[in-house]
């Protein structure tokens, strides 16, 4: 599978991902995310046990405003389900993703709390795209960024990134 973010016209950019085949490279199915009429982008991807594709990245809303945008797509390329997260009017979104072994997936990424900068900001969702639990993480009031993140056999959910000025939980 191949994804990223593609021109339509304007300043309109959308997500996509294309299944190809392992016998010749032909396209097996392609998926577009319309998203907004905006700067819309792939960040990461993971597969699950199911070959379920899930994505994460940023639908742009307007201006500074993106939301935190998590899509499961079938192992034929449709949408199983869409989640989103954008609490205030600023920036917020999904750098990584990962699953477990049961199949529930984690995103981490950057959240805008509206008083202070970018924070981590951590979601878990069931492989059935319900919300298990979220947690925000600020650092020093400053420009915190998730880039990535994994599950360890034991269920331990590990996070990294950048803290501009220290992470102080």
């Amino acid at each position: 599978v191949i994804g990223g973010f593609y021109y339509v016209g304007g300043n309109d950019y959308d997500i996509f991902a294309q299944k190809l085949s392992t016998v010749d490279g032909s396209v097996t199915w392609t998926y577009n995310h319309p998203g907004s009429a905006n700067y819309d982008e792939l960040k990461d991807m993971t597969i699950d046990g199911n070959d379920n594709v899930i994505l994460v990245g940023g639908v742009q809303l307007s201006g500074a405003n993106s939301e935190f945008t998590t899509l499961s797509l079938s192992p034929t390329g449709t949408l199983n389900w869409a989640r989103s997260y954008n609490p205030t009017t600023n920036r917020d979104f999904a750098n990584a993703v990962t699953v477990d072994a049961a199949n529930n997936v984690y995103v981490a990424g950057e959240s805008h709390s509206g008083t202070t900068q970018l924070e981590f900001y951590t979601i878990k969702y069931s492989t059935g795209g319900t919300l298990q639990w979220q947690l925000r993480t600020d650092g020093n009031v400053a420009a915190d960024r998730a880039t990535s993140i994994a599950v360890a056999p034991d269920g331990n959910v590990y996070v990294g990134g950048t803290s501009y000025r220290g992470l102080y939980l």
